[in-house]
């Protein structure tokens, strides 16, 4: 069943993952990113009813599990609010921290690149795993994110910046040399179209969870999908429209993008307060 494909690779993604990786905090941070795809209440629902079943099938196999998991998914209430994001300022200072190295990342190129295209794209942490060079176009700075299961897909955008640091990464960490060829980019791919954009140490994809980790390590408020949330929130902020926003994000449902508003409403009440004279 798909939602049980599903709720396993946001689970146990990556080789070597096993059901014992599964925590409370993966299963609402699971809800969390249906909730975000605008998947109705009765989708929801009917995940969670068969994410159980799969729960208990593992305890049937031996996996002890412990009852918090199978009971935390049964009884946790649908996430409805807007999970953390980081202001503008917050963001920059998280990439900084990331290109320094800092933090003891052996591949910070990368990790730097990784980082700088979720915020650039407000992509998914599934979504950027999957990548292929091809879906990159680095001429007009713009990436395909290809639906799952034959659903639809769009086009996302990045800038300069991420641009910047995907090449650094393409060069330091994936020993790609530049090309003579003057233009936006001046790596070249040739041979690679079809490796994934972002790679483990060992050349294979990268798994969710160690994008996770990059943020764990780095000191990061918020998780990948708090990345999400932060594009989201500082398009409206600059003054781009609801539906933009929706399309961008992949979401099939205007009122969940509408969830975003709240938070720039909540900035306008400090703005005012702040200058108004008799805020």
């Amino acid at each position: 069943m798909y939602e049980v494909s599903r709720f396993v690779e946001s689970m146990v993604d990556g080789d070597g993952g096993s059901p014992r990786d599964i925590t409370p905090r993966k299963i609402r941070s699971f809800q969390s990113e249906l909730v975000s795809s605008g998947a109705s209440k009765s989708q929801i629902s009917s995940s969670s009813s068969a994410c159980r079943r799969y729960l208990r099938f593992l305890e049937t196999k031996g996996f002890n599990l412990g009852p918090a998991l199978a009971l935390g998914l049964a009884n946790s209430k649908v996430p409805t609010h807007l999970p953390k994001y980081l202001k503008t300022q917050e963001v920059a200072d998280l990439i900084d921290r990331v290109s320094t190295g800092g933090y003891g990342g052996i591949h910070k190129e990368r990790d730097c690149a990784v980082v700088e295209f979720l915020y650039a794209t407000g992509i998914r942490v599934s979504e950027l795993c999957n990548l292929l060079i091809s879906d990159v176009n680095f001429n007009s700075l713009t990436a395909i994110i290809r639906g799952s299961k034959g659903g639809k897909s769009r086009t996302v955008i990045f800038g300069q910046k991420a641009l910047v640091s995907l090449e650094d990464y393409f060069v330091s960490d994936r020993k790609m040399l530049p090309s003579c060829v003057v233009g936006k980019f001046n790596v070249e791919i040739t041979g690679h179209e079809q490796e994934y954009l972002f790679t483990s140490s060992r050349g294979l994809k990268l798994d969710q969870r160690e994008v996770r980790r990059i943020l764990e390590r780095v000191g990061s408020k918020v998780s990948p999908h708090g990345l999400r949330h932060s594009f989201a929130t500082h398009l409206l902020d600059g003054g781009a429209d609801l539906r933009s926003v929706q399309e961008l994000l992949g979401h099939s449902r205007l009122s969940t993008t509408q969830i975003y508003t709240h938070v720039s409403k909540e900035r306008l009440i400090d703005v005012h307060r702040q200058s108004h004279p008799r805020g």
